[in-house]
């Protein structure tokens, strides 16, 4: 399944215009309200800074994110995924939230705390 997940988000990334891995950036900066500095993208990714910076570059070209002063630091600029360029990925992966929701039904609640608890562990 896995495998599959892969590639079905790389035929997104194509369908949407951008690479994958540019993608994979910009699910990270949806996930932050407060958007992330391009050091900790570079800490997360574990990508150089200046693959970094030429994504930020492509993503913000694109209108998928923009660059926002740090409020922390003035020197510094935060990376903030734009809500509506992001809706244009909801029509691809709308089936899955409903496949998965579907698929929660037969489960408990403990037991969906369990699998939750599991999926957590694996990403600490």
């Amino acid at each position: 399944m896995i495998p599959s997940l892969i590639l079905y988000n790389e035929r997104v990334a194509r369908e949407v215009g951008i690479p994958l891995v540019d993608a994979q950036l910009l699910h990270a900066l949806s996930l932050e309200t407060e958007g992330l500095t391009p050091g900790e993208l570079r800490e997360l990714s574990a990508q150089p800074g200046s693959s970094i910076t030429r994504s930020i570059d492509r993503l913000e070209g694109k209108g998928f994110v923009r660059r926002v002063p740090d409020p922390g630091d003035r020197r510094s600029v935060r990376v903030v995924a734009d809500a509506s360029a992001m809706a244009s990925f909801a029509p691809h992966y709308a089936h899955l939230g409903e496949q998965m929701e579907t698929l929660a039904e037969g489960f408990t609640v403990e037991e969906l705390e369990t699998i939750a608890r599991y999926l957590r562990g694996l990403t600490e």
